[in-house]
């Protein structure tokens, strides 16, 4: 009798455990006030993970609930400057180039379709990249992400390293503006230092031929040959793990992150900068943009770019 009796006394206090839980999750759900965000967008694949689409009105949408008009001001607050940093992640620590001062344009109010936006936006980065990388552009690939970090990107469509496609998210960017011609210019560099003629494929033997002949070996993309733009950089700025941990040494936080960003990104401030002297450089900084222009075909495609945006607007 006693156990049985303690049995009926756990399972009361469990049951009316229960109860409570039920009341207030009953409570939360009916009183407390829903409130959403929510965006532009023709599917469900336009979306990120946790939030719903509503084909009816073309939106992806997330809910969230808050006590009072104070906290749910505040979760909106935090949402917002969050969205503020992901939109603005490739402009901090990037500078103004004043070159690029009369070639902007907006995509707000956009009136053609989707299809066509997508056509429009390839002919505005087809214009600006240079002949000799367009023709290994086989793929130019959109897509929509419009709360991510990620601007664009490059990837090789082979083996070999010769064919590559080139996608944009049409989603993040507000226009052509600087974070628009400094990602393309990023993005042609990855081609540019990454491309056949610079590395030996990690499908063709690349980690044996670096290990055969020296260079400087990436983990997914294979063995990037000696004197090349990427290893000479490196051998100048990274080479021993000797890279410094300093932001001042860096064009923008993004070129922290490897030395293909660094090598990426300095080549696109080389590009949009004006060109410096060796008596003007003042520091690592200065010696990373300085450093392109020892390849005189560098200094060839930078002129073509810069002219190619100039003809882009005229």
């Amino acid at each position: 009798m006693v156990m049985i009796s303690h049995r009926l006394r756990i399972f009361k206090i469990t049951l009316l455990a229960i109860t409570l839980i039920g009341s207030w999750a009953a409570v939360f759900y009916f009183f407390v006030p829903l409130n959403y965000y929510e965006y532009p967008a023709s599917d469900e694949s336009d979306c990120l993970a946790g939030e719903w689409h509503d084909p009816w009105y073309e939106v992806c949408y997330m809910d969230f609930r808050c006590y009072s008009d104070e906290i749910c001001d505040g979760i909106d607050q935090d949402y917002q400057a969050m969205l503020d940093d992901w939109r603005h992640v490739y402009s901090d620590g990037d500078g103004d180039f004043a070159f690029l001062n009369n070639f902007m344009t907006t995509f707000e109010d956009y009136d053609g379709s989707r299809a066509q936006f997508d056509a429009d936006l390839w002919s505005h980065v087809g214009r600006i990249i240079p002949d000799d990388i367009l023709d290994d552009v086989a793929d130019f690939k959109v897509y929509r992400k419009p709360f991510s970090q990620e601007y664009a990107y490059v990837e090789p469509m082979n083996d070999a390293y010769d064919q590559w496609r080139f996608a944009m998210n049409a989603r993040h960017p507000d226009g052509i503006d600087t974070e628009f011609y400094s990602t393309i210019i990023h993005e042609i560099f990855h081609i540019l230092s990454l491309n056949d003629n610079q590395i030996v494929t990690i499908w063709d033997d690349g980690k044996e031929f670096c290990r055969r002949e020296g260079g400087l070996l990436l983990n997914r993309e294979g063995c990037v040959i000696e004197g090349t733009y990427l290893e000479s950089f490196y051998e100048q700025f990274w080479e021993g793990g000797n890279f410094s941990d300093r932001q001042a040494d860096y064009v923008s936080w993004y070129a922290m992150e490897s030395v293909e960003e660094d090598a990426a990104e300095s080549f696109t401030h080389f590009v949009l900068e004006d060109l410096i002297d060796s008596s003007e450089i003042e520091s690592v900084r200065d010696e990373k943009i300085y450093f392109f222009r020892q390849f005189s075909d560098l200094v060839t495609m930078r002129n073509e770019i810069r002219q190619n945006i100039k003809e882009a607007h005229q």
